[in-house]
C-alpha cells in the first residue's frame, strides 16, 4: 500500500438491489464461499443489483444487472400462506428420499422474473434457505411458487 493515501483517494462501493412492491425482485442466495463449517452463512447476493462506485471526483463506475426487456405485468393473486408453503416444500423434501435432518434457517419472499416475447414477468416464491446434515453440514435454497404452491424447478418444466 502505498504511504501517501490521503481523504482524496478514498471511496466507496454501494451495491443496490431491487424491488417491486416492497418485495426483492431476482433470485436471492447466499454466497457459497460464505458456507463454511461452523459458520452460519451472511453473505445473501441477489442476481440483479446496481454496483456503484464513488469517490470525490463522483460516480466512477456503474455495473448493472436487471432482467431484459420491460416488464409486462405482475399478475393479481392471492398467494398461498407461509403454512402452506412450508407444507409444499415438505412434501418436495418427501419426494427426494433425504434421510439427515434439515433445518429451515431463514424463510422470504420474492419475484423472479421469467423471459417472455420481448419483456418479462415476475412470479412470486416463497424461498427457503436450510441447513441440512448433523455431522456434515449442506445448504441448500430451495423456493416454491407463491401462488401455486409447487417448487421452482417444477414451474420451469410446465
Amino acid at each position: 500500500m502505498p504511504d501517501d493515501l490521503g481523504e482524496e483517494d478514498n471511496c466507496y462501493r454501494m451495491k443496490y438491489t431491487f424491488l417491486y412492491g416492497g418485495v426483492s425482485v431476482g433470485m436471492v442466495s447466499y454466497d457459497s464461499q460464505m458456507l463454511t463449517e461452523g459458520q452460519i452463512p451472511s453473505g445473501k447476493k441477489s442476481s440483479f443489483y446496481a454496483d456503484v462506485l464513488v469517490t470525490a471526483d463522483g460516480v466512477q463506475f456503474i455495473n448493472c444487472k436487471v432482467p431484459r426487456g420491460k416488464l409486462e405485468k405482475v399478475e393479481k393473486k392471492k398467494i398461498i400462506s407461509i403454512d402452506e408453503a412450508i407444507d409444499a416444500l415438505g412434501e418436495i423434501y418427501e419426494g427426494r428420499n433425504i434421510e439427515d435432518e434439515m433445518t429451515v434457517m431463514e424463510i422470504w419472499l420474492e419475484y423472479v422474473p421469467f423471459a417472455q416475447d420481448e419483456g418479462c414477468i415476475l412470479k412470486p416464491y416463497w424461498c427457503f434457505f436450510a441447513e441440512i446434515g448433523s455431522k456434515e453440514k449442506s445448504y441448500t435454497t430451495d423456493r416454491v411458487n407463491a401462488y401455486t404452491g409447487i417448487s421452482f424447478a417444477d414451474d420451469l418444466n410446465s
